[in-house]
């Protein structure tokens, strides 16, 4: 029997009793503040059972709001608490939604201690996360009255929930034992579960004794099982803290499975290498059966604690890959640390680490020193190194200056495309912060194919800076070369569908030449038809003259024989505002 595990002390009929009141009287005025009660810096106000949800005082301080709280929820019938659940998804309950569901949780986990059934209808009506959330508070509390009416109620969710509830149970009875934890787990179709549950238990708090914990159980996890082998990491790694690196060895032999052996191993050397950087090298360099990508790690963490240490460290080692690592590391480490001193001693440096360790010094030194990392990436060989390095420069010092930043980029003049390059780099970069400048560095930038888009310099941007703010973007449209207006309105409007704000579609289309009307209006409606084509079919009676609306019904008829977006009856609704020119020009289509 199921009930036969349960332990007989406090426990009536496999059920562990909670003594609580549900409902009491507090003689005060509705809501008054408590001098009994209060301290200097926790002042709680004392309210009764009729005091509504949205009748609260609720202090600012967390501690008196939460006892206010309690409290008041403690004067509550569970009829009561049902109809202040209500309430409290109500959106004239005018608080924040950290408070909300502060509230809440604690209506429901006092419901649930008489009426898990009723708080549980409340909680499954809830929105995710809170669903989920409050469902687990249910749980815990049923569990803690009534733990076989909760392991019943638990059958009947999917199998994915159960193993979420099958968690909130267990952990809100602590007193079971590990047989007990088990039986649960067997009920709910998860046997697995309460190993995972267990191991993570043993090593939540201090491991008194690693070593028996290791050994009570390292054969209890299962090889793949993530869960259970982060238990095991953590009791590695407490031990080895105890007794040092030698407690690794007894751990690596006792575990057979390769791939959990090499992932405890791993976790001790990035845990070890913090305090014993040095033992934590010479016991990875010393093993011949872990991934060289361990030992590279525990160098890099070293590296960056101390690269002195691991230069000196890697100078008594015989040339090899190792010690290449550890030399690479090291140089690039120093770089990073102090870019301006590094830089100036690199001749120092042995010729085969100069370029990987000028990859570190240059981003440390852009943090700080603007012109002088403009100097130095001038100086690298490789021009594509260097267009990399100059972007990475310039997108920080625009934002830091950008006049300067563009006056540096001037004075490039025998280094186009590199230039161009970098002058739009800088417009994007201070486009959130300052897009009329943005804009007026895109004008200025000679048109050429980017990602083989033919959107205009002026266009590209406008589109990047209507999608932060519609209405700077409408304002630059004024500034537009004409050759380009058409394109520049098109992406505007297009933002401006994706953000519901039709209106100002039409009224920007009006502003342009018949011609370009024409051309604007049926992008926006192949545009629309994507975002929303029952929207467009409402508003396109609004289209601003017959041909107009005859050339975007034509083009939204021809795009709907590729990808449906209409059904027979609405394509036929659009022919009727074809002219007889387009009419002729839809029969000559040779149907895909």
């Amino acid at each position: 029997m199921f009930l036969s595990l349960w332990p007989n002390e406090g426990v009536e009929n496999g059920i562990r009793h909670t003594n609580t009141t549900t409902a009491s009287s507090v003689s005060t005025e509705q809501i008054t503040r408590s001098d009994d009660v209060q301290s200097d810096s926790h002042p709680v106000y004392v309210v009764d059972s009729s005091t509504r949800i949205n009748e609260l005082v609720l202090p600012a301080e967390t501690f008196a709001r939460k006892l206010t709280v309690a409290n008041w929820i403690s004067t509550l019938t569970d009829e009561q608490i049902l109809e202040n659940l209500d309430y409290s998804i109500q959106s004239t309950w005018n608080v924040s939604l950290h408070i909300r569901k502060e509230v809440q949780s604690s209506l429901i986990k006092m419901l649930s201690l008489n009426s898990p059934n009723k708080a549980l209808t409340f909680a499954l009506a809830r929105n995710e996360p809170q669903r989920t959330a409050l469902i687990s508070i249910v749980f815990q509390q049923w569990s803690q009255n009534d733990i076989d009416e909760a392991i019943e109620r638990a059958k009947e969710f999917p199998e994915k929930e159960r193993t979420r509830l099958l968690h909130s149970i267990l952990h809100a009875r602590d007193d079971l034992s590990r047989e007990q934890q088990q039986e649960v787990a067997n009920e709910l179709g998860n046997e697995n579960y309460a190993l995972t549950f267990y191991l993570q238990s043993l090593t939540k708090l201090t491991i008194e004794n690693p070593k028996e914990t290791w050994y009570e159980i390292v054969d209890l996890v299962e090889p793949g099982n993530s869960q259970q082998l982060a238990a095991l990491k953590t009791v590695a790694s407490a031990w080895v803290s105890e007794k040092g690196l030698d407690a690794l060895d007894v751990m690596r032999a006792t575990i057979t499975d390769d791939s959990s052996r090499d992932s405890v191993s791993f976790h001790v050397f990035l845990e070890h290498v913090k305090t014993h950087p040095e033992a934590t090298f010479d016991y990875a360099n010393s093993l011949t059966d872990i991934p060289a990508v361990y030992l590279n790690s525990v160098v890099s963490r070293w590296a960056q604690q101390d690269y002195e240490a691991v230069l000196a460290k890697a100078e008594t080692l015989a040339p090899s890959g190792v010690k290449n690592e550890m030399l690479s590391r090291a140089y690039r480490a120093w770089g990073e640390e102090s870019p301006i001193e590094f830089l100036e001693r690199l001749d120092e440096i042995p010729a085969g680490y100069q370029e990987s360790a000028r990859w570190g010094a240059i981003p440390s030194l852009v943090e700080t020193d603007f012109p002088k990392a403009a100097e130095l990436i001038l100086q690298f060989d490789k021009e594509e190194l260097q267009s990399m390095l100059a972007e990475a420069l310039v997108q920080k010092w625009s934002r830091h200056d950008v006049e300067d930043a563009l006056d540096w980029v001037s004075r490039l003049s025998e280094r186009e495309p590199l230039r161009t390059d970098l002058r739009r780099t800088i417009a994007y970069s201070v486009l959130s912060a300052d897009p009329r400048r943005a804009f007026q560095i895109a004008q200025e930038l000679p048109e050429t194919l980017i990602d083989g888009t033919s959107l205009s310099n002026e266009a590209q941007i406008l589109h990047l800076i209507a999608g932060e703010d519609t209405k700077v973007a409408i304002e630059l449209l004024s500034s537009v070369q004409e050759s380009n207006q058409v394109q520049a309105y098109q992406v505007v409007a297009n933002q401006l569908i994706n953000l519901g704000d039709t209106h100002d579609v039409f009224t920007l289309g009006l502003q342009l030449s018949m011609e370009k009307k024409v051309a604007y209006f049926e992008s926006v409606a192949i545009h629309w038809t994507r975002k929303d084509p029952q929207a467009l079919l409402r508003e396109f009676e609004k289209f601003p003259t017959a041909t107009i609306k005859s050339k975007s019904a034509l083009a939204l008829i021809t795009r709907n024989r590729l990808i449906t977006a209409y059904s027979e009856d609405e394509i036929n609704s659009l022919k009727e505002y074809l002219q007889p020119e387009d009419e002729a020009t839809l029969n000559q289509t040779v149907l895909p």
